[in-house]
C-alpha cells in the first residue's frame, strides 16, 4: 500500500468453511482498497475439530490476568469478557428470542441483542408492551431476567394497559451509544465513565522517550473512535457529527492529560515540551480526519467519495478549542502556555471559516454530551 510516498506491507487473514472459500481473484476484486497491489501468496491451512477443542481449552484454562504490575492465572469460570464467553452467550440467547419473544416484521422494526443486552424498537404499542413484560417477569427457561434498574424506554405503562409516550426523552442509552428516539441519530454514551477513572483505562508504561509513548497512545485514543456510525454525515445530520467530533476531542485532552499528569510525576517538566504537545495535538487533529474519512469510505463502493464531509480546518478547530478547553479547567497553570498557543490558533482558523460555519461550530461545543466529558476524573 503506497500512502504519504512511503510503501506499506500489511496481511489480512480471513477465516471461512470451506465451502465459502473463495478464489483469490475474485476475493480481490470485492475488496474496497486504492493505490494497492494484492499478491496472490495466499496459504489455506485448515483448522480440524481436535485444533479447535485445544483453542477452546486455552481460553478456558489459560486466561493470564494483570493486576498491579502481577500475572495471575484464571481458575475458575469463564472470563467475563473473553470472546468465547460473548459468542457462548450470544449463541444462548438467540435460541431464547427465537422461542419466547414476540416475532418482528423486518421491514420496519428492529430487535436486536448485543450478548445479553436487547434493544426492541417498533411502531406496534402492543408488540413494545409484550416485549417489556416479558422481559420483566423473566424466562426461568433460560435463566434470564431484566435488571429493572437497567431497563429503559420511551414510554410509560398506565393502569389499564395503555401506553403514554414520553416526549422529553430525546435519547436513549443502549450499549454505550445514546439513539435519538425521533431520527435515530446515533452519539456515543459518555456518562458511563461518570463512576470511573480514566487513568485506569490507559497503559501508560515506562519508556526511555515518553512523549513518544504519549504519541501512540493519543493515535490508539483515536482509532478505538473512528466509527462510521458516529461520523457518516450519510445517515448522521452535520449537527450530530460534529456534535461527536467534538467529543472524541474531548475524551482525547482528557487522555493526554491523565497521561502527562502520570508522566509529571516521574519527572517530566511540561513547559520545556510545549512546543512538541502543540504539533502533537495538531497531528491528532491530522490523523483523525484521515482516519475518519478512510473508515466512512470503506463501505461505499470503489469510486464513491468519503461519507465523512467534514473538513480539515473544522476539525482542527474543533481540535483545539476542546484541548484548551480541558487543559484550561484541568491546570491553568501548568498548561498555560499551549492554552494560549491553542487559543491563538482557534482564532486563526475562525478567520479563514465563514460565519455560519462557526455558528455550527460553536453549537457543537455548548451540546449537553459535553459535560459528562468535562466531569471525568483523571
Amino acid at each position: 500500500m503506497i500512502s504519504n510516498q512511503t510503501i506499506k506491507r500489511s496481511f489480512m487473514k480471513v477465516a471461512t468453511t470451506r465451502e465459502l472459500c473463495e478464489p483469490f481473484l475474485e476475493f480481490a476484486k470485492s475488496q474496497n482498497v486504492r493505490n494497492c497491489i494484492l499478491a496472490d501468496m495466499v496459504s489455506y491451512p485448515v483448522i480440524d475439530r481436535l485444533k479447535i477443542l485445544s483453542q477452546l481449552k486455552s481460553h478456558l484454562f489459560h486466561n493470564i490476568v494483570k493486576f498491579r504490575g502481577q500475572f495471575f492465572r484464571q481458575q475458575k469460570g469463564v472470563s467475563q469478557r473473553s470472546c468465547i464467553s460473548s459468542l457462548l452467550c450470544s449463541f444462548y440467547y438467540d435460541e431464547m428470542v427465537r422461542d419466547y419473544l414476540p416475532r418482528i416484521n423486518p421491514e420496519t422494526e428492529l430487535l436486536i441483542h448485543y450478548v445479553d443486552d436487547f434493544f426492541l424498537m417498533t411502531h406496534d404499542p402492543e408488540k413494545a408492551k409484550t416485549f417489556l413484560e416479558t422481559m420483566n417477569k423473566g424466562i426461568p427457561e433460560y435463566n434470564c431476567f431484566a435488571n429493572a434498574a437497567k431497563t429503559n424506554t420511551n414510554f410509560k405503562v398506565n393502569e389499564d394497559g395503555s401506553l403514554t409516550l414520553d416526549e422529553h426523552k430525546d435519547w436513549m442509552a443502549w450499549c454505550g451509544v445514546l439513539i435519538n428516539t425521533t431520527n435515530l441519530e446515533v452519539r456515543s454514551d459518555y456518562t458511563r465513565y461518570a463512576s470511573k477513572k480514566i487513568r485506569d483505562h490507559l497503559s501508560i508504561i515506562t519508556h526511555p522517550r515518553p512523549l513518544l509513548n504519549l504519541h501512540q497512545l493519543m493515535r490508539r485514543a483515536v482509532v478505538l473512535k473512528c466509527q462510521p456510525i458516529f461520523l457518516d454525515c450519510q445517515v448522521q445530520s452535520e449537527k450530530t457529527v460534529l456534535c461527536n467530533v467534538y467529543q472524541v476531542f474531548l475524551l482525547l485532552a482528557v487522555k493526554t492529560h491523565t497521561a502527562l499528569r502520570t508522566l509529571q510525576l516521574r519527572g517530566l517538566r511540561l513547559r520545556k515540551y510545549t512546543k512538541f504537545l502543540h504539533c502533537l495535538i495538531l497531528q491528532s487533529a491530522r490523523y483523525f480526519h484521515s482516519r475518519a474519512r478512510a473508515k466512512c469510505r470503506e463501505n461505499q463502493s470503489k469510486d464513491a467519495s468519503t461519507s465523512f464531509t467534514v473538513p480539515l480546518e473544522l476539525c482542527t478547530w474543533l481540535c483545539c478549542h476542546a484541548y484548551g478547553r480541558v487543559l484550561q479547567s484541568k491546570d491553568p497553570r501548568g498548561y498555560q502556555l499551549l492554552v494560549k498557543i491553542l487559543s491563538s490558533q482557534t482564532c486563526t482558523l475562525s478567520d479563514t471559516m465563514g460565519l455560519q460555519l462557526m455558528k455550527r461550530c460553536l453549537k457543537a461545543t455548548t451540546a449537553s454530551g459535553c459535560q459528562p466529558i468535562m466531569r471525568l476524573k483523571c
